[in-house]
């Protein structure tokens, strides 16, 4: 009879785990394809957004160029326009663009329009710059393919915020529901891992020496609870679940290794969290938490961790709302240190603001040298010219006079509009360093001077200088600027003295350098230390910032010429070779001009 009992038991044994192999298999089986079904999305997702990026890329680099075509225009430097569109990136954007689209019919016949409109754009740049070097073209024909130009950019972009985008956000809704497949998956994961242990409750029931494969199982289980948390460390997040009917929180280790406390250090509760943030954050992520947990919605916020030791930490938290099996609603979060993210990010901002101040200051000084302001000035010398050879003499004294100061003015215009181009060079110019000679250069500076020198019989004495990295034509600038400054302010009957100088053994503080270094301390061993110094008028040391400023010429205004603009080209040039320069002056006595110069690129 016992036997009997024992085989009956054995029998429904094996049907039940008949039924949960089936059950196993078909579960495997749904998972496989849910699996296939979820990497397809992902694909489609990963290829929108990579598609949303190009176009990005793209319409930024036809931005640049559009940038670029106007200070062609506006400078008139259409000799270098040679090659500094980017029409071949742009291409490059258009075959990734068709590569990314191909699964999509709709849209990769919206790239393919697009290619089009993008190689009629180049085609109108070239146009323009073809137009601009002709000397025939009359100014009509030329506004007019500006117009064009113009009409055509609202044309494109109305093509990409009307075909494009929406295409692309339809795709993206089409993949919608990948948050949804997920939860389904994780469904179908969890269903499958109840019906494997039933099948291993099972197995251990009919048979004790399976409990060796059950604890290979179990030691399986740890492996990846240790992976998890190494991977928790790795990726830099922590995550958290709270009970809301019974209040019990539960945080990971990696939580509290993100707060550079213990395991356990701290019972997991809301309070005992709180303390650890920014003060200035309490009442924005106590109220945001409050919310959430009244309405249920889910949470995704910024905000600072302040640790122990002091360090300033951000985190993106990011929780949603589940049901347990007991019906009860739980909240899960996870925490994601992404303190060097933003830094990176703040680094940009600030970078980006350096950059529209530059822009700022070309587009400004562009304007005052443009061809409107040019062609005026050059009609204005002509006419001086003309009443200078023919009709000076029929002009009275005082006319002369007015005459005079209206040559000097003008002179002292397009001086001013020179200046300012060098300036708008030194700005947008790239960084192209070479290996240059500074003797070399110096011999080329004082032979340009040559006049200036012979006129005020100055003496100039030159060391031997080192080789430096830069680019030749700035360099050149930087010493005919700083000489001719010299030569210009010079004491009345005093022959000038300039010394140019190279001081091999050093270790300064740049406190007084006008790159914002104050207080940075630096040797011979990273740079080179030049100085130019001469015997003229000098100035006072209060204003040794001021003379760097743009158009800022201290009080010689009137007893001396110029255009404000000769330091300010120098300071521009040494910030383009990530070096300094500082000026100590004495009034009546002289002025000294020291340069620093990085020895390695």
């Amino acid at each position: 009879m016992k036997f009997l009992k024992q085989n009956k038991y054995v029998f429904f044994l094996r049907i039940a785990l008949g039924i949960s192999i089936i059950a196993i298999g078909y579960l495997t089986t749904m998972f496989y394809f849910q699996m296939k079904d979820l990497d397809s999305s992902f694909q489609s997702i990963e290829n929108s957004n990579a598609t949303q990026n190009e176009l990005d890329h793209l319409f930024s680099i036809l931005k640049e160029d559009e940038i670029k075509l106007s200070n062609l225009i506006i400078a008139e430097d259409i000799a270098f326009s040679k090659g500094i569109f980017s029409r071949e990136e742009a291409l490059s954007k258009i075959d990734r663009l068709k590569q990314l689209s191909f699964v999509h019919r709709f849209l990769h016949e919206s790239i393919l329009q697009l290619e089009v409109l993008i190689d009629k754009k180049y085609t109108l740049f070239q146009e323009i710059v073809v137009l601009s070097r002709k000397s025939s073209a009359s100014e009509e024909t030329f506004t007019e393919k500006l117009y064009e130009n113009k009409r055509f950019n609202v044309e494109l972009y109305s093509f990409l915020e009307n075909e494009l985008r929406p295409i692309i956000r339809g795709i993206q809704l089409h993949d919608s529901n990948y948050p949804e497949k997920i939860s389904d998956t994780r469904k179908t994961v969890f269903i499958l891992a109840i019906v494997s242990i039933l099948i291993f409750l099972l197995s251990y029931s009919k048979m004790n020496d399976n409990l060796l494969i059950l604890k290979k199982v179990n030691d399986d289980l740890r492996l990846l609870n240790e992976t998890f948390n190494n991977a928790e460390k790795i990726a830099g997040f922590g995550y958290w679940k709270v009970n809301l009917k019974t209040n019990n929180y539960t945080f990971s280790d990696n939580f509290y290794r993100l707060l550079e406390e213990e395991k356990q250090h701290f019972h997991p509760s809301f309070e005992n969290i709180i303390k650890y943030i920014h003060p200035d954050d309490h009442e924005y992520v106590a109220k945001t938490y409050q919310n959430s947990i009244e309405s249920h919605i889910p949470t995704s916020i910024l905000y600072r961790y302040i640790l122990p030791s002091g360090v300033l930490k951000y985190v993106i938290l990011t929780a949603n709302f589940r049901t347990n099996n007991k019906g009860e609603s739980i909240k899960i979060g996870v925490i994601h240190d992404v303190t060097e993210q933003f830094k990176k990010t703040f680094e940009l901002e600030e970078n980006n603001k350096k950059l529209i101040a530059i822009n700022a200051e070309l587009e400004s000084f562009n304007n005052i040298a443009s061809h409107d302001l040019q062609e005026p000035l050059r009609k204005i010398q002509m006419f001086i010219s003309r009443i200078e050879a023919n009709d000076l003499e029929a002009i009275s004294e005082s006319g002369k006079g007015y005459f005079d100061k209206i040559k000097l003015s003008a002179n002292r215009m397009q001086n001013l509009m020179i200046d300012l181009v060098n300036y708008s060079r030194t700005i947008k110019s790239d960084k192209v360093f070479i290996k240059i000679n500074l003797n070399e250069i110096l011999k080329d500076v004082i032979d340009e001077l040559a006049v200036n020198v012979q006129e005020t019989k100055a003496k100039i004495s030159i060391d031997e200088l080192p080789e430096i990295f830069g680019t030749k034509f700035q360099i050149q600038q930087l010493f005919v600027n700083l000489i001719s400054n010299s030569l210009k302010y010079t004491k009345p009957s005093v022959i000038p003295e300039i010394q140019i100088s190279w001081v091999d053994s050093f270790m300064d503080n740049l406190k007084e350098a006008v790159n914002d270094a104050s207080d940075k301390i630096i040797s011979d061993k990273d740079y080179y230390k030049i100085i130019v110094s001469d015997n003229g008028i000098g100035f006072n040391q209060e204003y040794s910032h001021r003379i760097f400023q743009l158009f800022r010429r201290l009080e010689t205004e009137i007893t001396y010429t110029g255009t404000g603009l000769g330091l300010a080209i120098c300071k521009k040039i040494i910030e383009n070779h990530n070096g300094y320069i500082k000026a100590e002056g004495t009034l009546n006595v002289g002025a000294k001009f020291i340069i620093y110069l990085p020895k390695t690129l």
